[in-house]
């Protein structure tokens, strides 16, 4: 019976750890949708802001704007504090890079593909604008291959003279499985632990001043 019970366990388990979260993020010109996938549920993020939010928004703009001044006012006493720290940013720095290594390893991007079509109203401003798209997509989409797996991916830049407007489609879908996520957490804790064990009498030292 208490071997029966543990094979259960074990197995709801492992099921628990191959679920699958996916984010997603697809659309075009003036249409973007988010959304979230759980095994086979899925949760829309966002559709695109409602004229109300936007609206909030902007006032909220203006209102930072208007405060702007003051803020400048602690920036010097914000710099200073930057500085006590300035022993601790190579090290931080290697930090972060071994946090990046390690979401790149585990990060899957099932979906990652673009299909661009380049118009302007005239044919030469066209031709010079799609030849600077390539030259830019191209290489950063062959470095991103090399850094991350990519299950299936697709990259088309092409030039239309007879449109006047730049159009363009676009699915991007990333995902971790829960036993990924797991890995990437106690990895961070480790790492986070070690940095600050070796780094623990000048960080006490930077925050008391």
């Amino acid at each position: 019976m208490n071997l029966a019970i543990w094979i259960i366990v074990i197995a709801a388990i492992i099921l628990i750890a191959c679920i699958k979260v996916q984010l997603r993020a697809e659309g075009g010109v003036g249409e973007t949708a988010v959304s979230l996938r759980i095994a086979p549920f899925t949760f829309k993020l966002s559709g695109g802001k409602k004229k109300k939010e936007k609206k909030a928004e902007a006032k909220a703009k203006t209102a930072k704007e208007k405060e702007q001044p003051e803020k400048e006012k602690g920036f010097t006493g914000t710099l200073e504090k930057v500085k006590k720290f300035k022993p601790l940013i190579g090290e931080t720095l290697q930090l972060a890079n071994k946090i990046l290594r390690v979401f790149r390893r585990q990060l899957l991007f099932d979906r990652l593909e673009l299909d661009l079509v380049v118009a302007t109203d005239d044919a030469f401003q066209t031709a010079l604008l799609y030849g600077g798209i390539c030259s830019v997509l191209y290489p950063v989409d062959s470095i991103i291959r090399q850094y991350v797996r990519v299950k299936k991916g697709a990259l088309s830049v092409n030039a239309d003279f007879n449109l006047n407007k730049t159009k363009f489609d676009f699915h991007l879908f990333v995902s971790l499985k829960v036993y990924n996520i797991f890995i990437i957490i106690m990895a961070i804790i480790v790492m986070g632990l070690k940095y600050y064990i070796r780094n623990r009498k000048q960080l006490k030292s930077a925050l008391q001043r």
